[in-house]
């Protein structure tokens, strides 16, 4: 709680400071949200000074040790992490307007690999071993994913190229990992090193494959398709973020839950 609490403090002086600075009061940042919701029309400054100022209180009130409090330091800082997206959105676009469903959508979809890397972190902290060639594994899988799918599109139909393309991406990866491993566990070389080592060799292997496979042909631009969920997806804003996603997207929740429940209930 304490590492939040600083982070809330930090936060809530930077974004402070830059509505200090913004200028005319009058301003206003207009959200929007498509599918027929109405926008919001938001005071920049107004908004932007109170929200802060709660984020520097639930930070110093998340500092204090006072043990009757606990409950309310963690309401507070919760509700803070739910209204810093949105602050920041209202002081970026102060003034003009931002598409907050098209923001968010996006904002999701790049954090997948984040979260899947923080997974695979996760699972090898909690068996003993210190995994720092995850950017190593997530690039080989991706690069020869990508290749198997340059390579196998011509025989076949785009679909199939896909599947074996995340089929061939998820073997890849397991791969590096059981070198890792191999290297780790049976050899006892130090964990450190033997990440290093996989991140350095899987630069070379991608740099390689790239240049003798993709710069040497007409590389293919498909990628999974999105699968709408029916019902959920037609929820204005949450359905267009959450339920109109590719199933990568959709796997990372899966492994969000079967890891809480593995790491936390046996």
């Amino acid at each position: 709680m304490g590492i939040f609490s600083v982070l809330f403090i930090a936060v809530g002086v930077w974004i402070l400071l830059s509505a200090l600075g913004a200028g005319d009061d009058g301003v206003v940042t207009r959200l929007t949200f498509g599918a027929g919701v109405p926008e919001l029309l938001v005071p920049t400054i107004p908004y932007t000074l109170v929200t802060s100022i709660l984020f520097i209180l639930s930070g110093a009130l998340g500092l204090l040790p006072i043990e009757g409090l606990s409950r309310w330091k963690k309401a507070l800082l919760l509700i803070s992490g739910v209204l810093i997206i949105p602050t920041i959105l209202v002081l970026a676009a102060a003034g003009s307007s931002t598409n907050v469903t098209v923001m968010l959508q996006v904002s999701v979809r790049l954090a997948t690999p984040i979260v899947l890397g923080a997974l695979a972190g996760l699972w090898c902290e909690r068996s003993g071993v210190v995994n720092i060639a995850i950017e190593g594994m997530m690039l080989t899988g991706a690069c020869f994913g990508f290749v198997a799918l340059v390579l196998l599109l011509p025989h076949m139909t785009t679909s199939a190229a896909l599947a074996i393309g995340v089929l061939v991406s998820v073997l890849s990866g397991g791969l590096m990992a059981l070198l890792h491993a191999w290297l780790s566990i049976t050899f006892k070389t130090d964990q450190i090193v033997s990440g290093t080592v996989i991140n350095i060799l899987a630069v070379g292997l991608t740099s390689f494959a790239r240049r003798e496979v993709l710069l040497s042909s007409e590389a293919g631009r498909e990628t999974l398709q999105p699968l709408p969920i029916p019902i959920l997806s037609d929820i204005p804003v949450i359905g267009d973020i959450f339920f109109h996603a590719r199933p990568i997207f959709y796997a990372m929740f899966i492994l969000l839950i079967a890891t809480h429940v593995m790491l936390f209930y046996t």
